[in-house]
């Protein structure tokens, strides 16, 4: 199953909801990605890493400062798009 059509509402939803025009392009991204490859992604950290953050840090190399950056843009973007 591809993401195509969960990407295109969420889209529409986003324009609704007043997110910027560069979050609801940026999703274009995940339209050609199979679920699958989401789940095996995160369930490959969570075996190797147990956590984002741990994954961010170790794997990434992201400073505490940098994950909690991302970690405030992230629940920014939730807010304006409602999930």
């Amino acid at each position: 199953m591809y993401l195509a059509d969960i990407i295109a509402d969420f889209q529409t939803e986003a324009k609704v909801a007043g997110c910027e025009d560069e979050f609801i392009e940026a999703l274009k991204i995940y339209q050609g990605v199979e679920l699958w490859m989401i789940e095996l992604f995160f369930e490959n950290i969570e075996a190797e890493y147990e956590t984002i953050d741990r994954f961010l840090a170790e794997a990434v190399g992201l400073t505490e400062e940098e994950i909690q950056s991302l970690r405030g843009k992230y629940t920014k973007i939730r807010e304006c798009s409602h999930y």
